[in-house]
């Protein structure tokens, strides 16, 4: 599970980007995480931070409009996964699992 990871902890709150498109481009305080379920029972099975990729780059991989302030999670679509699956070390099945982008405020940590 990803509670920690390069001094950033996961908040619980949604990212709230009124203050500018800046934290957008360089994905200042933000996570972003694939997350896979299995298609039988849908527990989680795993998590996985996703590199070289902005929050800009999902808005624009799942054409959705900046207003839409990222609310919670996409669901990963087969024209979404040569993207994805580029920048995390996790084999994408999409025959045994179902797969979740998720974006998280982050916050430093003070330890």
């Amino acid at each position: 599970m990803l509670t920690k990871q390069n001094n950033i902890s996961k908040s619980q709150t949604v990212v709230n980007f009124n203050s500018g498109r800046s934290a957008l481009t360089n994905n200042t305080n933000v996570a972003l995480v694939l997350n896979w379920y299995e298609k039988q029972g849908k527990n989680l099975v795993g998590e996985e931070p996703i590199k070289n990729m902005t929050a800009d780059d999902m808005l624009k991989l799942f054409d959705a409009p900046f207003w839409n302030k990222l609310y919670h999670c996409w669901a990963v679509e087969n024209s979404h996964i040569s993207a994805i699956q580029a920048n995390v070390d996790h084999e994408m099945n999409t025959e045994e699992f179902s797969y979740f982008v998720e974006i998280y405020k982050t916050t430093p940590t003070n330890s």
